[in-house]
């Protein structure tokens, strides 16, 4: 299957559903992109570009829910950097 840019878009708005079922419990911030960040190191390199440019879909977003989302993303690879 190729993952294209409409691929990994699908795939951050499933992980901000799955972020929102669960936003009572008591989750930390790595629990929320650190999935996302992780299939990140799987990638191939043209895998990597869509990627990076569904991201900036979302960064671009008048939701402000995804921009946040995408926000958590960008600050997880800083965060996480030695992790993934």
């Amino acid at each position: 299957m190729k993952k294209d840019a409409s691929y990994f878009y699908n795939e951050f708005e499933r992980q901000m559903k799955k972020n929102k079922l669960y936003s009572n419990a008591n989750i930390v911030y790595g629990s929320n992109v650190m999935s996302i960040l992780k299939m990140y190191k799987d990638l191939k390199s043209e895998e990597k570009k869509e990627y990076l440019e569904a991201l900036e879909n979302l960064l671009a977003s008048f939701d402000i829910e995804k921009r946040k989302f995408a926000i958590d993303i960008c600050l997880g690879f800083f965060v996480f950097r030695d992790s993934i």
